[in-house]
């Protein structure tokens, strides 16, 4: 059974769960919410967190490419910790 509070996430497990191979196309989706960071999900290479330098460019990264995200590790812990980028900056200015 689903969790009543967890709506992007269940969403997110309703389309999963309808698609087949032959049906499953590419869905983008763009969230803040951290709780869609797990592998019993997603996989890694469908996860991926924009960080911003201090010229305001962007560039994004697959959760793939970092080489100590393992499939049994807790991804979402490493990502709060700021291991993984895409932390949220503010830039306080007078």
């Amino acid at each position: 059974m689903f969790k009543r509070f967890f709506l992007c996430e269940n969403l997110l497990k309703i389309y999963l769960q309808r698609c087949t191979e032959e049906t499953r196309s590419q869905l983008l989706l763009t969230t803040h919410n951290a709780l869609l960071i797990d592998q019993k999900l997603l996989r890694r290479d469908e996860m991926w967190v924009a960080e911003r330098n201090n010229k305001g460019e962007s560039s994004l990264y697959s959760f793939s490419e970092y080489k100590d995200v393992r499939k049994d590790k807790d991804i979402l812990k490493s990502y709060l910790q700021g291991r993984l980028g895409g932390i949220p900056r503010l830039l306080l200015g007078g």
